[in-house]
């Protein structure tokens, strides 16, 4: 079987992107998060909700290895009001997408699980996502964060898929399943062929 260190090797920041190009139970998160794209804070002063809180700490390296192996890098971290850290993730675009959600997901696990006694403090069950996109205003996006039990199982598919143990769902657009790093390898139904 496969052992600690050869999972942990999986689990960079990269393995965002990989969940996403592998469309499994990610189109329902696509569905879930596009219904929420529309509550951005409001243009005229997007950066109020952080505005009332304590910024802790910026690029910060997050590691966890007890139940699953997660190695993840949060753009900042914030402490709101009621003493919950607050995962922001900064993207250089005008939109959000379903990878932007597993990513702050991904960062709120890694918080919930890490020991670092400066952060030992409760994880606010939702993140923003800045859009800063260039000659543009930024905005803020609030998300409500996966649990930690949907994490883990994105994690867990995600090993399956590398490890080739699980098949890859195929992607409903053709343009997608071109890009998919899994179609043409593994995933049966691929309309790419």
């Amino acid at each position: 079987m496969l052992d600690n260190l050869m999972l942990a090797k999986f689990f960079a920041v990269l393995f965002v992107i990989d969940l996403v190009a592998c469309s499994f139970p990610v189109r329902a998160l696509r569905e879930r998060f596009t219904r929420r794209r529309a509550r951005a804070e409001p243009a005229g002063d997007a950066g109020q909700p952080l505005r009332q809180m304590r910024f802790h700490a910026a690029e910060y390296a997050l590691k966890v290895t007890d139940r699953v192996t997660l190695s993840c890098r949060a753009d900042e971290i914030w402490e709101d009001a009621a003493g919950l850290l607050v995962p922001v993730e900064t993207k250089t675009r005008a939109t959000t997408y379903p990878g932007d959600l597993i990513e702050l997901s991904a960062v709120g696990y890694a918080l919930r699980h890490q020991t670092d006694p400066t952060l030992n403090r409760p994880i606010a069950p939702y993140g923003y996502v800045r859009l800063a996109p260039a000659g543009a205003p930024p905005r803020l996006v609030r998300v409500t964060l996966l649990s930690g039990a949907q994490v883990e199982r994105l994690i867990s598919r995600y090993v399956a898929l590398r490890c080739g143990l699980a098949i890859a769902m195929p992607e409903p657009s053709e343009g997608k399943c071109r890009r998919c790093a899994f179609g043409r390898q593994h995933c049966p139904d691929s309309l790419c062929g």
